[in-house]
């Protein structure tokens, strides 16, 4: 079994935690973040947020959900920690 993050509950059990990551954008970047989250057993990657149409991105192989970076605020509650892999130095602060 991999080791994970713990924590203790308020009962004092020490309980496994995986942190729920999203990533916004799917370039270089974005894909050397996903690469980074598959070998950290404590991490589990919910979606991937993307500009572009999100029937068009990923290799088929992903088992990832791809979806639109309109939807990233329906997951406010389901993410922990979103990664912003996207856009040039002339749009982040847009994003």
């Amino acid at each position: 079994m991999r080791d994970l993050a713990c924590y203790s509950n308020d009962e004092g059990e020490i309980m496994a935690r995986t942190f729920k990551i999203g990533i916004v954008g799917w370039g270089n970047l974005g894909r050397g973040v996903k690469a980074a989250i598959q070998q950290t057993p404590d991490m589990e990657l919910v979606s991937i947020f993307t500009r572009r149409d999100p029937d068009l991105v990923g290799d088929g192989a992903d088992r990832v959900q791809f979806l639109h970076v309109n939807r990233a605020e329906d997951f406010v509650n389901q993410i922990d920690v979103m990664i912003l892999c996207g856009g040039s130095a002339t749009d982040l602060p847009q994003q």
